[in-house]
């Protein structure tokens, strides 16, 4: 009776698709995958003016390409809660930005040098 499936096409061709799928679920939990979040962008040079909001992957390298200057110049942007002033996350090798722990530093805000920094929720919208 063991035989009988190689007889019956019908069978063998349902076996053979199982293990199709049961491959293939197999081989998407190990592959990695690529993550995409929504990003508040910003051109240094542009300001606000170039300020949007696109889903990028987590992996993605900074500066990127402005649509409105074409220069390497858009960075993550930054909100100072203080002053309401946005402006690009800068290089950690930049002297505006201050050390609070080994590997770890905090920007202040260019315009008024408030530590209130950070990015909201949603899109950045200027006042």
């Amino acid at each position: 009776m063991a035989a009988e499936w190689k007889k019956n096409k019908l069978v063998a061709a349902v076996l053979v698709g199982i293990i199709i799928i049961c491959l293939w679920i197999i081989i998407s939990m190990v592959i990695p995958k690529k993550y995409y979040y929504e990003a508040n962008l910003v051109c240094e040079p542009c300001g606000p003016a170039s300020l949007s909001v696109k889903k990028i992957s987590g992996a993605q390298e900074f500066p990127m390409r402005c649509s409105v200057c074409r220069k390497m110049t858009v960075n993550r942007a930054m909100k100072c809660f203080d002053c309401d002033y946005i402006y690009a996350i800068k290089p950690i090798d930049d002297p505006v930005a201050m050390e609070i722990g080994p590997g770890l530093m905090i920007q202040k805000c260019p315009e008024c040098d408030s530590l209130n920094v950070g990015v909201p929720p949603g899109p950045v919208l200027p006042r």
